[in-house]
């Protein structure tokens, strides 16, 4: 079993590498489908200066809470997945372009 997360952990640190997050954190994410994350400003992931809105490694933190994983990036379709922590729920953002 923890060889298993382990791989799993690991696909996902790969699949969300350095240049992916440039790109998610200089755009602005509305809310499209699926789970609901409780995200702010109506389901908008903002990045700014603030530092409401932050991503460490593949965890997308919002009020230094961790609320999901990045688990695609979808740059032709300007889609952002993310899963959720605590369950097997998917959201999908989009970027507006």
């Amino acid at each position: 079993m923890k060889k298993m997360l382990f791989i799993f952990l690991s696909l996902i640190l790969l699949a969300c590498q350095s240049g992916d997050l440039q790109y998610i954190k200089g755009k602005v994410w509305e809310y499209d489908r699926g789970y609901k994350f409780g995200t702010p400003g109506g389901g908008a992931i903002v990045f700014d200066s603030k530092g409401i809105c932050h991503v460490s490694r593949d965890t997308l933190i919002i009020n230094n809470k961790p609320i999901g994983i990045i688990s695609k990036v979808d740059k032709q379709k300007g889609e952002l997945y993310l899963k959720a922590i605590d369950n097997d729920s998917v959201g999908v953002f989009y970027n507006g372009e």
